[in-house]
């Protein structure tokens, strides 16, 4: 299920992207602010030069290395599935 993003959500989305992420979101309406467990998230927005791992300060590299996804090119996902912690 989809809905309108706002045009600060649409901002944000923006922001993370011109910095060379990618920004997936599960925003269901309900309103800013409220944090809810989703499964799945939404492509809102890429970069058109994606940041690489590799390329990262040993520093950054470290903190992420445990944060890692069975995902080969977040490019051609639309959808991701998020397992949290919390379940």
């Amino acid at each position: 299920m989809f809905f309108i993003q706002t045009e600060y959500a649409q901002q944000v989305a923006k922001d993370f992207s011109d910095r060379g992420l990618y920004y997936f979101d599960a925003d269901d309406g309900i309103g800013i602010g409220i944090c809810t467990l989703h499964n799945y998230y939404t492509k809102q927005s890429y970069p058109l030069k994606p940041l690489k791992y590799e390329m990262l300060p040993n520093r950054i590299r470290e903190i992420l290395k445990h944060n890692f996804m069975e995902i080969e090119d977040f490019l051609h996902e639309d959808t991701i599935h998020i397992k949290h912690a919390y379940e």
